[in-house]
């Protein structure tokens, strides 16, 4: 068969359909579609000269022997794309000769069930010490090792002079940190940049890391690159240990306010993270990363 009739075309709705190799009974494309949308792969291997995997295997197995089979049919369209995308996640791309995932694959798609729990328990955060914040949506896969994570962040950026006044750098996966580095040092590269550093300490990445960017990212902005804290240096001295503050401590970082009695005070980091004198929670006194008072 090479068409349906239109009978069949009217009443079949959307659906989701397989092509498989009858040599050895496996399944190597997944698509979606209405009408006889699951035969055209084949009058495109045998009418036109373009090379793809698919059209290359469809005429290694000859035109007329490749298996058509509908998986789901009646559906709705939306439907159609959930079906397509479970299927190409359990299956994988690597055993098809699709091109791309399938629909909405990293907001619904196959995960980890860690990568489950960080998705649905990740928190919004305001960064208060001064970051970069690096997008590797292009360059990120699923199960790269801790090095290859380190070199998709930190090499190479179009970045300008501001990168000397950040002490650490995130790397950004879909509005979610997958991972803090303290950065000891710039180097050029071309007429872009790259940082050398190590995984940032304890105190500062188990605060951040799995959590969400959402307070930083600008839906449909191009930019991976994206500063947080990047404002006024605090000078003098810690309110509560006498400590002077750091070439990184900014205005934004150390001003606080305790949630409960609401006096503020200027404290470092460390004494930040203690409770006030009534009990209180100490908290941020500006506005995400902004100049702006609470």
């Amino acid at each position: 068969m090479t068409e349906f009739s239109q009978a069949v075309c009217e009443k079949i709705g959307s659906y989701v359909y397989v092509l498989k190799d009858p040599r050895n009974g496996k399944i190597f494309y997944i698509g979606k579609g209405k009408g006889n949308r699951v035969f055209q792969h084949i009058l495109g291997a045998i009418s036109t000269p373009s090379q793809s995997d698919r059209l290359d295997l469809i005429r290694e197995i000859g035109a007329d022997k490749v298996l058509h089979y509908i998986l789901r049919h009646g559906l709705t369209e939306e439907q159609s794309f959930e079906i397509e995308s479970a299927c190409i996640d359990l299956l994988g791309l690597d055993a098809l000769t699709n091109v791309v995932k399938g629909y909405n694959t990293w907001e619904r798609g196959l995960k980890t069930v860690d990568e489950i729990a960080q998705y649905y328990d990740a928190k919004v955060i305001t960064i208060t010490e001064p970051t970069i914040i690096i997008n590797i949506n292009r360059l990120y896969k699923r199960f790269m090792t801790a090095q290859q994570l380190y070199d998709a962040t930190r090499s190479a950026w179009v970045v300008g002079t501001k990168r000397n006044q950040v002490k650490y750098a995130v790397a950004a996966y879909r509005g979610l940190v997958r991972e803090v580095y303290c950065i000891d040092r710039w180097s050029n590269v071309g007429n872009r940049w790259e940082f050398s550093g190590q995984v940032a300490e304890a105190a500062i990445r188990d605060k951040y890391i799995n959590q969400s960017l959402d307070n930083y990212v600008n839906q449909g902005s191009r930019n991976p690159i994206k500063y947080a804290s990047m404002l006024i240096k605090q000078s003098g001295k810690c309110e509560n240990c006498g400590c002077d503050f750091g070439q990184f401590d900014t205005i934004q970082s150390t001003e606080v306010e305790c949630n409960i009695c609401k006096k503020r005070k200027k404290l470092c980091s460390i004494c930040k993270e203690k409770v006030c004198e009534c009990s209180g929670k100490y908290l941020n006194a500006f506005d995400k990363y902004s100049n702006i008072l609470h």
